[in-house]
C-alpha cells in the first residue's frame, strides 16, 4: 500500500459511502453508525463507573449522596467496605470520627476527611468522571471548558490488590499506576464513544472479487474502523480490541 492509499484512508470520515482503488484493487467503503452496539459497561471491565445523575445511566454503580455531596458518599462508601479486601475496616480513629447530624455532615473536621480520601487513595486507583450536556452528551476523566453545562458526576476506580491479581504483580509502581489509569481512561472513552452513538459498522466490498469482502459492526472508535479496513485489504482478518496493548509483565 503506497503512503498516498494510506493517507486516502485516514481522510475517510465516517458515516460515508466511497469507491477507493487500493494496491490496484478497487473497493466499495460503507461505514454507517452501529445502531445496536453493545453496552461496553457489560464488558468484564477493570474499573468501576460510580456516578451521581438523576437523568442519565453513566456508568455501573450509583453513588447514593441523598444526605452528603457525591464525592463524601463515595469516598466513605469505598473506605467502610473495601470491596476487594472485605476483611480489612476502616481505621477506628477514621470511623469514630464520623457523625450524621441535621445538616449532613459525615465528618467533625476537615481534617477527619483528608484521612479518609487519603486512605481511600492507598486503596484504590481513582480518576474523576465529568459530563458535558448540551445538545447530547459526553464524557471524560479531564473536564470541559464550559462551566455552565459541564461538571463532575461520579468516579472510575479500581482496588490495587484487584490489579495485582489481574495481572499478576507483586507491586504496583509509579509507572504501573500510569498504566492502570491510561486503561481506566480508554474505557471511559469506549463508553463515551456508546453514550454519543458512535459506534460503528463497516462493510467492504471488493468489486473484482467479493470473496475478499468483509463486515463488521461493535467498532468503538474512528481508529478501530481504519484499522478494520486495513485488515481487509491487506488480506488480514483481526479483531480490533480497545486496550489490548497491555502487557501483564510490563
Amino acid at each position: 500500500m503506497t503512503d498516498k492509499e494510506n493517507q486516502m484512508i485516514n481522510d475517510l470520515d465516517f458515516p460515508c459511502k466511497e469507491k477507493v482503488t487500493i494496491n490496484g484493487k478497487e473497493y466499495f467503503i460503507e461505514v454507517l453508525y452501529d445502531e445496536n452496539p453493545d453496552n461496553p459497561r457489560d464488558w468484564d471491565n477493570l474499573g468501576t463507573i460510580a456516578y451521581s445523575h438523576s437523568r442519565y445511566v453513566l456508568g455501573d454503580e450509583i453513588i447514593n449522596d441523598r444526605y452528603i455531596s457525591a464525592e463524601d458518599a463515595f469516598y466513605l462508601d469505598l473506605a467502610i467496605y473495601q470491596d476487594e479486601l472485605p476483611e480489612e475496616k476502616l481505621h477506628a480513629s477514621i470511623l469514630n470520627y464520623y457523625e450524621h447530624d441535621v445538616e449532613g455532615k459525615i465528618y467533625s473536621d476537615e481534617v477527619t476527611r483528608e484521612k479518609m480520601i487519603e486512605f481511600v487513595h492507598n486503596k484504590y486507583i481513582i480518576l474523576p468522571v465529568y459530563l458535558y450536556d448540551h445538545s447530547g452528551i459526553t464524557i471524560n476523566t479531564t473536564g470541559f471548558l464550559c462551566r455552565w453545562d459541564s461538571g463532575q458526576v461520579g468516579f472510575i476506580y479500581v482496588g490495587k490488590e484487584k490489579v495485582k491479581k489481574e495481572f499478576g504483580w507483586k507491586k504496583l509502581s509509579p509507572k504501573r499506576e500510569r498504566i492502570i489509569k491510561s486503561i481506566l481512561r480508554g474505557e471511559i472513552e469506549t463508553f463515551d464513544q456508546y453514550i454519543r452513538g458512535e459506534v460503528y459498522i463497516c462493510n467492504i466490498q471488493d468489486i473484482e472479487n467479493e470473496d475478499n469482502s468483509d463486515t463488521c459492526g461493535g467498532l468503538y472508535s474512528v481508529l478501530a474502523v481504519k484499522e478494520f479496513i486495513l485488515d481487509v485489504v491487506q488480506g488480514k482478518r483481526i479483531y480490533f480490541k480497545p486496550n489490548e496493548e497491555i502487557k501483564k509483565d510490563e
